[in-house]
């Protein structure tokens, strides 16, 4: 009866583990990024749909993550490297990128949205992820 109940544990251990999934620092990244808007989200008519939200912003990540590859490949030196993080938190870089909203669908409601628009929260996560995306590919994690 123990060597039953034993192998029913081990199994079920085994099915659970199988379906965890290893995620990439940039996907980790991404995921809190989308928890941390959908929590700013103040309209009780309005939910973020998280899965959706992660799968588009992951390229927007990656490419910050691939930078820091990139930097640490080339040898910057570690003035330039405060310097590269140091411009991720300047006006300067949100107000060049532009973005899309979707409401529903692209068929539905798309719209322009400039970054240095945002709430002064919503750019401090916005920034403090995109750093984060770029140490994590700079330190190789």
């Amino acid at each position: 009866m123990n060597n039953i109940k034993n192998i029913i544990i081990i199994s079920a251990l085994f099915a659970l583990t199988a379906c965890a999934s290893q995620q990439t620092a940039y996907e980790k990244i991404t995921r809190h990024y989308v928890y941390q808007q959908a929590a700013q989200d103040s309209d009780p008519n309005f939910q973020t749909h998280i899965n959706g939200s992660v799968k588009l912003m992951t390229p927007f990540f990656k490419q910050f993550y691939d930078a820091g590859i990139k930097d640490k490949k080339d040898g910057i030196t570690p003035q330039q490297y405060k310097e590269r993080i140091s411009y991720f938190k300047s006006n300067e870089f949100l107000s060049s990128m532009t973005g899309t909203t979707q409401f529903i669908s692209p068929k539905v409601h798309t719209e322009k949205v400039n970054e240095s628009d945002r709430t002064d929260r919503q750019k401090k996560i916005l920034t403090d992820n995109i750093i984060a995306a770029y140490e994590a590919g700079y330190s190789g994690r």
